[in-house]
Parts: structure tokens; C-alpha cells; sequence
């Protein structure tokens, strides 16, 4: 697991998924959801040049909509960790 809390793909798997998805550029539409920036996406293929000619790909000519937005769980588990951390004396001093 990263530290976005997300599996990486394998090489394989990212390939596979890459291949896919050029074959479907310009032929169909394509609807991607995810709360992760496009800077973090190369973190998740493992393969920066190829998460960028991904990106050029579902990019060019496209709608982004961008909702601002947290998910559920991201906040769920976000306050979790404030109360964790609330229990635990400070690391840094004054």
C-alpha cells in the first residue's frame, strides 16, 4: 500500500490498463472518478512516463469535473486519526 492508502498496480496491470484505454481514445466516452490529484496518479501506475501519455490520452478534449470534495470514508478515517493523535503527547517542542 502507498501512502495515499491505495494498492499500486502491478506493471502488468498498468500496461494492461493503459492498452485499454488507448484503444478506446476517441471512440467512446470514458468516465474516471477518483479523489487523487493527477500529480499522485504516477504513484498508483508505478510508471511516470506512461501515467503522463495516460493522462495526455483521457485529457485532450475532455470535461473535467472537479468537485472539491472529500469522500466519505476519507473523512471518517481523517477524524479517526485526530483523535488517535489527540491521546498522544505532541513530537514537536516549543
Amino acid at each position: 500500500m502507498d501512502e495515499f492508502g491505495y494498492w499500486p498496480f502491478s506493471p502488468s496491470g498498468s500496461a494492461l490498463l493503459f492498452h485499454r484505454l488507448s484503444k478506446l481514445y476517441e471512440r467512446t466516452s470514458v468516465v474516471i472518478t477518483t479523489n487523487l490529484s493527477f500529480s499522485e496518479w504516477a504513484q498508483i501506475f508505478g510508471d511516470a512516463k506512461m501515467t503522463t501519455a495516460l493522462l495526455d490520452s483521457l485529457t485532450h478534449r475532455r470535461h473535467i469535473l472537479e468537485t472539491g470534495n472529500d469522500g466519505y470514508r476519507f473523512k471518517a478515517s481523517s477524524e479517526a486519526a485526530k483523535k488517535t493523535r489527540k491521546g498522544k503527547p505532541s513530537s514537536t517542542t516549543t
